[in-house]
């Protein structure tokens, strides 16, 4: 049937996002090594780090630089929105230096499964479908005498149409503003990924 087609389609193309994410520990944590001094580097790379006078106490990562994570939809949001969490309860860092964007900013009334835009003004900030060029720009200006790094995801957006498709079309996050998923369920191969690449193609790009 058709719709057996379909599923086969789809289980064929799960792969490749196991291997679009490996090694992806690297992407978020190498950036933050400037920073954290000793605890983030190697011993030979420890030899290398200015010595710090006796009774003063290390700057923490949030307190030099500012951070942005940019992710993008079947490119890492949760994993990257989970590793950055992670990241910053080994450094042992507070609540408050952690915030998210995404866009759309979903209300609280929304699927459990998405992330609600807050504290943006912080000095970590994850961006879900919201980080472009213009966004950069006015991060850095707003970054001030801090340095604004910036990491994210690179998958190829074909992938991420098909990824998309797929993902949807199984009734995955029936709350997505950004598609359509009730209707996309009904779909098939061809007309499904051309709908979820005209929603998803603009923000990879």
């Amino acid at each position: 049937s058709r719709r057996a087609r379909e599923t086969s389609l789809c289980s064929s193309l799960k792969p490749l996002a196991g291997n679009a994410m490996r090694n992806i520990w690297w992407c978020i944590f190498i950036f933050l090594v400037p920073a954290c001094g000793s605890e983030c580097v190697s011993m030979v790379q420890r030899q290398a780090l200015p010595v710090i006078p006796a009774g003063r106490q290390k700057p923490k990562p949030w307190e030099v630089n500012n951070y942005i994570i940019a992710n993008y939809h079947k490119a890492g949001a949760f994993l990257s929105d989970s590793l950055t969490r992670t990241i910053l309860e080994i450094l042992g860092a507070p609540k408050e230096v952690f915030g998210h964007v995404e866009y759309p900013c979903y209300s609280s009334g929304s699927d459990s499964f998405l992330h609600l835009c807050h504290n943006m003004e912080a000095p970590f900030l994850v961006y879900t479908d919201a980080f472009n060029a213009s966004v950069e720009s006015a991060e850095r200006l707003k970054s001030g005498s801090k340095k604004l790094l910036v990491a994210g995801f690179v998958r190829d957006p074909l992938e991420m149409v098909a990824s998309a498709y797929c993902y949807h079309h199984a009734g995955e996050e029936l709350g997505n503003q950004m598609f359509p998923v009730k209707e996309i369920m009904q779909m098939g191969p061809e007309e499904g990924t051309q709908v979820t690449a005209t929603a998803l193609l603009p923000l990879a790009e």
